[in-house]
């Protein structure tokens, strides 16, 4: 981690992005404008934020504080803001990708679909068991 702030710091801003982005979700089914604003320190906090976020996300649908839908949704809000991040902040460059992010994104992604008729339950059989994973490692 970058010696511009602290775990506590990334953590803080990640909870505080995460309640706002949420509740401004459910109020108006979109994201107050500059909302991101915090995270545009580099790319590297923003990564980082949102690797902790990938933690608040699973940690809160696990433990049936979020149903799947509205997780779901979150996710994928959030994963468009981390793309229109990504362009604006380090389009040559690249920059840390947040992995853990990626994870919880794409075990969301799994329950969307029945995986070529594979599944008549994708969330129980495909984002369930991930996202216990994913807690089993990070959480």
């Amino acid at each position: 981690m970058d010696a511009t702030w602290t775990e506590n710091e990334v953590i803080e801003v990640a909870t505080r992005f995460f309640k706002e982005v949420t509740g401004d979700l459910l109020k108006h089914g979109g994201v107050q404008v500059g909302r991101e604003k915090p995270l545009r320190r580099s790319p590297a906090f923003a990564s980082a934020v949102y690797d902790k976020l990938a933690v608040i996300l699973a940690r809160k649908y696990h433990e049936g504080e979020l149903d799947y839908v509205t997780a779901d949704w979150f996710a994928n809000k959030l994963e468009g803001d981390l793309i229109q991040l990504t362009v604006e902040m380090w389009p040559k460059s690249g920059g840390p990708y947040p992995e853990k992010w990626s994870e919880v994104y794409e075990a969301f992604d799994a329950g969307e679909f029945d995986h070529f008729g594979r599944s008549s339950n994708p969330v129980a059989e495909f984002t369930n068991p991930q996202i216990a994973e994913f807690l089993a490692k990070h959480g």
